[in-house]
């Protein structure tokens, strides 16, 4: 695992999977998240930045999407509950 410590970070794409940033500044970047290894993001800022989910990563969110959308009210306490639980 790579470790990025106070770095800034500008109109990059990064891979976040396998990586951790501490303290690091994230400018205008797309950000890629896979779900194929950890990542950890501590005391970072991200501005301005778009998010990709991929892989496990896009079904975990897909699912997540559909939960939240389609059970009215219910859908989102479930979601809303399974963040909280994290």
């Amino acid at each position: 695992m790579a470790v990025h410590r106070n770095a800034n970070i500008e109109r990059q794409t990064v891979i976040l999977d396998g990586n951790e940033y501490h303290g690091c500044t994230f400018n205008h970047c797309n950000l890629i998240y896979k779900a194929q290894d950890a990542v950890k993001l501590e005391h970072c800022h991200i501005v301005g930045c778009t998010w990709q989910f991929e892989d496990a990563a896009l079904r975990a969110v897909t699912l997540l999407k559909g939960i939240y959308l389609s059970g009215g009210s219910h859908g989102k306490e479930v979601v809303e509950a399974i963040f909280r639980s994290v």
